[in-house]
């Protein structure tokens, strides 16, 4: 199991309702397969979305809210910037691990 695999794991048995694993396993899901370009950076990994993209804002909000109610340890946080949605996912240097294959 990689790093990515057993962070995504844990937020799944965090959450132990049916109803919210499955709103997790929807956006995250969704957003694997936008990601249109990534970044690492000194402190985890940038991860580029088109705005265009139908849902994006939406599936975004629902993983950085399960993310920062349920994650504890990694930090997410999204903006626009020029036609783009960036979603920067933050952490220390043991769970670059986690960060750089969150989406793979």
């Amino acid at each position: 199991m990689t790093g990515a695999s057993s962070h995504t794991q844990m937020i799944r048995a965090a959450l132990g309702a049916e109803q919210k694993t499955e709103r997790f396993n929807a956006a995250h899901n969704f957003l694997r397969s936008r990601v249109i370009a990534t970044r690492d950076t000194p402190i985890g990994r940038d991860f580029l979305f088109a705005v265009d993209a139908a849902g994006t804002v939406a599936a975004l909000k629902e993983l950085a809210e399960i993310e920062h109610e349920h994650g504890g340890d990694l930090h997410f946080n999204y903006t626009e910037v020029g036609g783009y949605i960036l979603l920067r996912i933050a952490g220390s240097s043991s769970q670059r691990a986690d960060i750089e294959g969150y989406f793979d």
